[in-house]
Parts: structure tokens; C-alpha cells; sequence
């Protein structure tokens, strides 16, 4: 789990500065990381991409957001924590209600801040009558922020306090917003497009899992799993992708090339066997942990599913029928390959692996 640390929230979230009468309202304050907006969009980017949550200061207002760089909570979440003394308090005071927002919380809910990000607020200690001496000090919302991440259920929760309360005392109680929950996966908010087939792993317990989009080798994600099934993987583009699983930077990684997204709506699931398995009653590292040859059809994703064994060039062709070649395809071996028939229709195919020029493998599939 993975946590930024940054001096201050990336947005606006503020409309009353330096007092809470409406002479101080300033919808649009530079005195934040809100701006500019591209760099604010460009970090954002990288820092979703690691599932990682925001943990700010200097705003002078405790506050929970959920960031949007296309739309409305597409990265990640956001906790600034409040001053431990604020003289110079700040409020979140919107003039109209939130969309989304929380039943009885108007001042929640989905916002373009003053300076055009977007944003969802969750949570905010706006200044107020505290009734704790000294009021100057305490009705200014100073404070601190606890956030624990629980590794084994992979959530964060976020608190933030009032500055005279012990969190050991029976009954305390954090500002009456808090306390958030969130899971890790929840700081990648941006909707899938398609996904991947479920990776089914073998071999290994909580392995990292990188996404990577062949069409600009961009990697896409990248996150430790909890378990050993990484359910649908959610891509943002139709198209192949490379999947790695192990640890990455050492040795023991799996590298699977080729992998076609498919629709969410379709169950399709692929094993990766990763470290040191048993297989034919021999022992292989990863690289080598395909054993040998499989060629299959997959009914749900329909799909033409392919476990190439060795380290070599290969040559994939998928025969019609009527002897017209439906995919012509060079890859790289080890790998899985899924692959789609254009035009598909029921009946016989032909599929012919070659490698350095001669014939290897030839398999009739039906396809119904």
C-alpha cells in the first residue's frame, strides 16, 4: 500500500479566507497545488496509476477529497491534515449544494473548485463554536490527522481530530465528519473500459501486478493483489496488453504478452504460474512454468487461447474453413496469448504454429 506525502491539497478546497464572514470569500486562491491545472492533472496520473492515497497539510482546513482529472473521482483520494494552530483559518462554505452528496450534507458531494478541478468532498472542519478554552485557539479547528492502513483488508482509514483529544480516552471522538474508510483500490476511481481475464496465480501470495498497454508500452497500474485471484483486471482501452506478476525489480516475475482486453460483462479466467512450481514432477522457474503446449478455445470470452512453452520466435496462423487465414500472427515465447477471430462464424479452424520454419503444432478447433 502506498501513501503521498505532499505539502498541500491538489485543489481549491476553500471559499472564506483569513476569516468566515462573506468579505473573505475568494473562489479562486493560487495558494494551493490546485494550479496549474496540467501539472495538477499530470501528477495526479502517476499517482493513481500506484493506487496510492494523498496525505497534505498547509491548507489550514481539515478536509477528505476524491480527486477527477477527466471526470468526477477518476484518481485517487486526498486527506489534508488540520493546523495544530490555525491563525489564519480558511472554509469550505459552497453556495450551492454538492451533487451526489450525503443525505443532510449539502456542503459534500461533487464540485468544480475556483479554479476548475474537479473534485468531491467527503469531509471538512470548517471554524466553529467548539466550546473549548481558549475559544481563539480552538474554534479555529486546529488539530491532527491519524491514518492507519490495514494491509491485511487493504483499506485506509482516515481521521481527523480535535487538537485537546486523546484518541486512547473511552469515547473520544474524531471531528464529526470522520471517520473515512476507503478500500486501496479506490484511489484508481476511473470506470473500466474493458478488462482483463481474471488471473488465477499460482505459486505465489500476494504478488504485485503490473498492466502494460503494447499499443505505447505504457504501463497502465500497478498494485500488490491481496491473495492469489486478481479478479477482472480493468483496462481503459480496448486492446493487448502485457501482465506481470511476481516480484517485480528480481527474477521472479511471469510475463504474459498478447492478453486482448474483452468486455467486463464476459468470465474468463487465465492461470499464471509464478516462482518456483512443480510441474511433470520437475521443478522450473518461472520462465519456464508453462510446461508445454496448450491450445484451447475459450466459450465465454471466445477466445483462441494459447500457452507457448519455450523461449523462441513463434508464428501463429488461424485457419478458416474455406483455407482463408483468419490471423497471421509473430510472437514471442514464453507467453499467453489470447486471441480474437475477425468476422467469427461457427465451425471448424485450423490453428498452425511454426517456428523457424517449420511446422510444430497443428489443432482443429470447433467453435460453436
Amino acid at each position: 500500500m502506498k501513501a503521498v506525502l505532499c505539502q498541500s491539497v491538489f485543489a481549491n478546497v476553500a471559499h472564506l479566507h483569513g476569516g468566515t464572514g462573506e468579505g473573505a470569500r475568494k473562489e479562486a486562491s493560487l495558494d494551493s497545488h490546485g494550479w496549474p491545472q496540467t501539472g495538477r492533472n499530470k501528477a495526479l496520473h502517476e499517482i493513481r496509476r500506484g493506487f496510492a492515497l494523498m496525505i497534505c497539510g498547509d491548507t489550514h482546513l481539515s478536509n477528505v477529497v476524491q480527486h477527477g482529472i477527466d471526470d468526477w473521482n477518476d484518481a485517487c483520494y486526498s486527506i489534508c491534515t488540520p493546523s495544530i494552530a490555525n491563525f489564519f483559518p480558511r472554509c469550505w462554505v459552497p453556495l450551492e449544494p454538492g451533487v451526489n452528496h450525503l443525505p443532510g450534507k449539502p456542503y459534500t458531494g461533487q464540485f468544480l473548485d475556483g479554479l476548475d478541478n474537479k473534485i468531491t468532498l467527503w469531509a471538512v472542519a470548517n471554524p466553529d463554536d467548539y466550546g473549548m478554552d481558549p475559544a481563539e485557539l480552538h474554534d479555529k479547528a486546529p488539530g491532527y490527522s491519524i491514518v492507519r492502513f490495514d494491509k491485511k483488508g487493504r483499506t485506509i482509514t482516515m481521521e481527523s481530530w480535535q487538537r485537546y483529544v486523546d484518541p486512547r480516552e473511552p469515547g473520544a471522538a474524531p471531528y464529526p465528519d470522520w471517520p473515512i474508510t476507503i478500500s486501496q483500490m479506490d484511489n484508481y476511481g476511473r470506470e473500466a473500459v474493458e478488462c482483463l481475464p481474471t488471473l488465477d496465480i499460482k505459486g505465489m501470495n500476494d504478488p504485485v501486478v503490473q498492466i502494460i498497454d503494447e499499443s505505447d508500452d505504457g504501463i497502465v497500474y500497478t498494485i500488490r493483489i491481496k491473495g492469489m485471484v486478481f479478479v477482472k483486471p480493468k483496462v481503459f482501452e480496448s486492446g493487448l496488453y502485457t501482465i506481470k506478476v511476481g516480484e517485480l525489480g528480481t527474477s521472479n516475475v511471469k510475463v504474459v504478452t498478447g492478453i486482448q482486453s474483452i468486455s467486463c460483462d464476459i468470465d474468463s479466467t487465465m492461470i499464471v504460474e509464478v516462482g518456483n512450481v512443480s510441474i511433470n514432477g520437475k521443478t522450473n522457474k518461472s520462465i519456464a512454468a508453462f510446461g508445454k503446449m496448450r491450445i484451447e478455445w475459450q466459450k465465454l470470452s471466445r477466445q483462441v487461447y494459447l500457452e507457448l512453452p519455450d523461449d523462441k520466435n513463434y508464428l501463429i496462423d488461424i485457419i478458416r474453413v474455406n483455407g482463408a487465414v483468419a490471423i497471421s500472427r509473430k510472437v514471442k515465447g514464453p507467453g499467453i496469448y489470447l486471441m480474437s477471430i475477425p468476422d467469427l462464424s461457427t465451425g471448424l479452424y485450423m490453428i498452425k504454429v511454426y517456428s523457424s520454419g517449420n511446422t510444430i503444432v497443428r489443432k482443429i478447433l470447433a467453435v460453436k
